[in-house]
């Protein structure tokens, strides 16, 4: 598994895509999503992207080790998506 900060995370990777469960360092760009009009299809745009919300999302995967993922570039470890990953 994964780790951050010690504690292990869902995740899978391939040749071109690292899947992830999402971690608090990702907050500042679920809340630009959040609050843009890219966000329109999944609830928002939001004034003030709730704090409360993405920690339910975080507890979530590590609960039932499915939910809202993170999608990064394994080349470059650049974020470019999240999305729903379920069993």
């Amino acid at each position: 598994m994964h780790e951050r900060r010690g504690r292990p995370r869902p995740h899978h990777r391939t040749a071109f895509t690292f899947l992830r469960a999402q971690a608090a360092e990702d907050f500042d760009a679920y809340a630009a999503f959040y609050g843009s009009e890219r966000s329109r299809g999944m609830g928002g745009p939001l004034d003030r992207p709730a704090p409360r919300a993405f920690a339910t999302e975080l507890g979530h995967v590590q609960l039932r080790g499915y939910g809202f993922w993170m999608a990064d570039v394994t080349a470059t470890g650049e974020t470019v998506g999240r999305g729903p990953v379920n069993p």
